[in-house]
C-alpha cells in the first residue's frame, strides 16, 4: 500500500482516503446512496444493507488492487476504477 500512495503523490492519495472516509462514514449512518438501489430491495434491516455494501467496496478494492499489483493495469486506470466505486 506504502508503494501504491507513493505511486499515486499526496493529492490522488488524499482524495482516495477523503472518498473512502466519506463512502464508509454514509454506509455506517444510513445514507449511502445505493441503499435505495436494487442491489439491496431483497434485505429488510440497515444492519443487513451495511454488511453488503461494506462487503461490496471491499472486494471492489481488493479485485483492483489485484489487478493493479499484478501489472493487469495501469495506475491511472486503477485509480480511476476505485474512485468510481467510491462515487
Amino acid at each position: 500500500m506504502e508503494q501504491l500512495f507513493r505511486e499515486l503523490g499526496n493529492d490522488k492519495t488524499k482524495q482516495f482516503l477523503k472518498n473512502l472516509h466519506v463512502t464508509i462514514k454514509s454506509i455506517n449512518d444510513g445514507s449511502y446512496q445505493s441503499f435505495s438501489s436494487a442491489n439491496f430491495n431483497d434485505l429488510d434491516t440497515l444492519e443487513k444493507k451495511q454488511e453488503r455494501a461494506m462487503s461490496f467496496i471491499k472486494e471492489e478494492l481488493y479485485v483492483n488492487y489485484y489487478l493493479y499489483t499484478n501489472g493487469l493495469v495501469d495506475l491511472n486506470y486503477f485509480f480511476d476504477r476505485v474512485m468510481n466505486y467510491l462515487s
